[in-house]
């Protein structure tokens, strides 16, 4: 293959347009994918007794990530400019795009961060 005139690839057609090319990259397993991939729900400790299955409880419910957010939500998806046209507590959020045709955006996202973690790829296309 010429370009302007200077060879820029000198390879056998065939490998080109019915093979193509093969990268032999090195690659290695990072040293904490074993560890994460090893680690599971069972290795965490159990309550022993009713009290502290309920101590357990209240600090779940507790926690932030409980806890609703529509305050938030109320206030910026169904008040700024008004063209939010479904939010919370719908799966996903509808934004109208053009008042006079009422076409909008409908968009819902989701993501498993351990399995991104293990595989970002796959876990960006899940996502």
């Amino acid at each position: 293959i010429f370009w302007h005139g200077e060879q820029i690839v000198d390879v056998p057609p065939r490998t080109v347009a019915h093979e193509g090319p093969v990268y032999q990259r090195p690659y290695a397993r990072p040293d904490w994918q074993d560890a994460l991939q090893a680690d599971d729900a069972g290795k965490l400790p159990r309550p022993t007794g009713g009290e502290e299955l309920k101590q357990q409880v209240l600090q779940l419910v507790g926690h932030p990530n409980q806890a609703s957010k529509a305050w938030i939500t109320d206030q910026y998806d169904r008040f700024v400019q008004g063209n939010t046209v479904l939010a919370q507590p719908e799966d996903a959020g509808m934004v109208r795009i053009d008042a006079d045709t009422n076409l909008g955006v409908a968009l819902a996202t989701d993501g498993n961060g351990r399995y991104a973690k293990l595989d970002p790829y796959a876990g960006a296309q899940l996502a």
